[in-house]
């Protein structure tokens, strides 16, 4: 199963290997001079022992590199998950279906229960060791940003190798159980798209400043003798005060950036629950349909 499974998938594979060394290419060039210039410049030494002076170093570094953060190659790896659900998740079963190859591969002599589950266990792993292949290139491409921007910003969120995996594992899971259902690919494709992209958006800009009670903080309560402490955290909303006080006292509710990997382990969970729901579905139906 393991050989047969490796034939029908390998084109797949051969692809996600291929976007992941252009990935780490692209990391390689444009990373290295950043994680040389955050040495050489004094960047590092600066965020270790904070000095006066040192806010002009931190910023011009941030300026000049991190622009990369939102380059078109950046940008389009955010559609991995979406793209692994399509072209590997929604053939996985549907191509099956359509070509009768479902008939055969019951028939023979591996359990059909044994057949799916065989089928399923290699393509999500396979899949979720291409995702955190991914994050962990872009973790170490990023690392020298991590202090000094938001982690909570859209590219740094997502490429958390905990969400970065989850999501993708769950958009696979869609796919695999619109080509069950719909036993056409190309359908099952678009489908897996639109409900993807109908979690995904409402989940990140609706649920996920919810993870935990946000904090507030009042005036320069949030100053401390680190001045780069609070440059990771997410501000969800500023309240300038009253307008015409003369001493303006701000009121901001904020996530401390601290809070990123327990909203990087919440979100995964989300994510890796419905996964495992949507796979359940599949081997239910499958099960059903078989008997």
């Amino acid at each position: 199963m393991t050989w047969l499974t490796w034939r029908q998938h390998r084109a797949e594979a051969g692809v996600a290997a291929l976007l992941v060394a252009v990935f780490a290419v692209f990391a390689l060039l444009s990373g290295l001079p950043a994680h040389t210039a955050y040495r050489d410049d004094g960047v590092s030494a600066c965020l270790a022992d904070p000095t006066e002076g040192c806010g002009g170093i931190v910023t011009r570094f941030a300026e000049h590199y991190n622009g990369t953060n939102n380059s078109p190659v950046v940008l389009l790896l955010l559609l991995v998950p979406a793209v692994a659900g399509m072209f590997i998740g929604a053939p996985l079963l549907a191509r099956e279906f359509e070509e009768g190859t479902w008939q055969l591969a019951w028939t023979q002599s591996v359990p059909r229960l044994r057949w799916l589950v065989s089928r399923l266990l290699l393509v999500t792993l396979g899949t979720a060791a291409g995702a955190i292949a991914i994050s962990g290139i872009y973790a170490w491409w990023h690392a020298p940003f991590d202090r000094i921007t938001a982690r909570f910003d859209l590219a740094p969120f997502e490429f958390g190798i905990p969400v970065f995996t989850a999501h993708t594992l769950f958009a696979v899971a869609v796919g695999i159980l619109a080509g069950v259902l719909l036993r056409r690919t190309l359908p099952a494709m678009a489908v897996t798209l639109v409900v993807y992209i109908a979690v995904a958006f409402p989940v990140a800009t609706q649920l996920r400043p919810h993870y935990m009670e946000p904090r507030t903080a009042v005036g320069l309560e949030r100053v401390t003798d680190d001045p780069f402490e609070s440059w990771g955290d997410w501000n969800l909303e500023q309240d300038l005060g009253e307008a015409d006080s003369p001493i303006p006292n701000p009121v901001t509710t904020y996530h401390p950036a601290s809070r990123f990997w327990a909203f990087q382990l919440i979100e995964a969970a989300i994510y890796l629950t419905l996964a495992v729901a949507l796979l359940g579905c599949v081997v239910l139906r499958i099960h059903r349909k078989a008997g």
